[in-house]
């Protein structure tokens, strides 16, 4: 199946696995699931980019724990940014 997201990380890549097993051992077809993970959505404060007058991005998260901390910052470094 293929599927699209805005979501970065290896985290939410585990999190979307998950949940497509969940989903398709509680009957739902695999049709429903792509059609679920491919639409858009907007997620505030759950590693919001943003770009300043500079064009410089700006990484948005709501962390508040020391997983979350070290999940968002992995993915950032690892990640290649324009003008960064």
């Amino acid at each position: 199946m293929k599927i699209s997201t805005v979501l970065m990380g290896k985290y939410n890549l585990y999190k979307i696995h998950n949940s497509n097993a969940t989903s398709y051992s509680c009957g739902l077809t695999l049709e429903k699931i792509s059609f679920s993970l491919n639409k858009k959505i907007n997620n505030p404060g759950r590693l919001e980019t943003i770009y300043n007058k500079n064009d410089k991005m700006i990484a948005i998260d709501y962390a508040h724990t020391p997983d979350a901390f070290d999940n968002v910052l992995s993915t950032i470094v690892n990640l290649k940014y324009k003008n960064i």
